[in-house]
């Protein structure tokens, strides 16, 4: 399947049909593999250098706006852009293995503040239901001299002005990046990095900027685990011990909080009698 992906990155619905057909699997997990592929494809295609300069992408207007706005500028345009739309709470069902609903793992009970609660808020993204099955980046566009986001006018005429266009598309994400103090420009080798995997997802938490190199190597991370101790005819599944994914561990910023930069996938492994027996010596 990944080589068909691959060949035909943009499959249409009679394409689509024919791979629920072959793999029996549900169009929206289609969708949520092709956009994976796609993501992956787009990574290794960013990093472009020419005698060691950045090579100007077809973002450039977008980039140039980000970089003459203000933080607050920023804050106040994500604020609009989120009232605009209907933003969900949504679980990739891809991201939890094996498969839990929200409410299943909601109800684990665990040590405070690392119980099921904690983990179903952790591994929820924020997203439009279209953004986040779709394939494609989630963009916004900025018309010259708009009444909507009139608050960066100014910025987005002199853009529009400076690259002679008449709208500029920028990826959501990258204002989410932009309303975060300290931000530099964002370029091939700062990169923002969705920790849940989802280029739908506008939450600020699941949104950082790293290098290359580790925006690309979360791409095959399996995730955090959590063993479990199962449900009894008394007591509720319970969460005895949560492990950080590699990428959390002492990461910059983090405080010492492993989950905080964790790649936002959960492995679930139900302890036997023995195991609980060993972990608790």
């Amino acid at each position: 399947m990944k080589k068909r992906i691959a060949k035909n990155p943009y499959p249409i619905r009679a394409d689509e049909e024919q791979m629920m057909a072959d793999t029996g699997l549900s169009l929206d997990v289609i969708n949520i593999k092709i956009k994976r592929i796609r993501t992956q494809s787009k990574k290794e295609k960013m990093m472009v250098t020419l005698e060691g300069k950045e090579v100007k992408d077809e973002r450039g207007a977008g980039q140039y706006f980000l970089s003459i706005i203000s933080t607050n500028n920023a804050i106040k345009l994500y604020n609009i852009m989120m009232k605009r739309d209907n933003y969900e709470e949504f679980i990739n069902d891809q991201h939890i293995k094996p498969e839990l609903s929200k409410e299943q793992l909601e109800i684990m009970t665990g040590s405070k503040p690392h119980d099921g609660s904690y983990f179903a808020k952790w591994l929820s993204c924020l997203a439009t239901k279209q953004e986040f099955l779709s394939v494609h980046d989630a963009l916004i566009t900025l018309w010259r001299n708009s009444q909507v986001y009139s608050v960066v006018k100014e910025q987005i005429n002199q853009t529009c002005k400076e690259y002679n266009t008449r709208s500029i598309s920028i990826l959501k994400h990258h204002i989410v990046l932009r309303t975060k103090e300290n931000l530099p420009v964002l370029s091939t080798r700062a990169q923002g990095s969705h920790l849940c995997d989802s280029n739908g997802c506008v939450l600020k938490e699941h949104i950082v900027l790293e290098s290359y190199e580790m925006n690309i190597s979360r791409r095959d991370c399996e995730g955090m685990i959590l063993s479990i101790i199962p449900a009894t005819t008394k007591s509720p599944p319970h969460i005895k011990m949560a492990t950080s994914c590699r990428h959390g561990v002492n990461y910059k910023d983090s405080n010492g909080d492993d989950f905080l930069y964790s790649c936002r996938k959960i492995q679930c492994v139900y302890l036997d009698e023995f195991s609980v027996a060993f972990l608790n010596e």
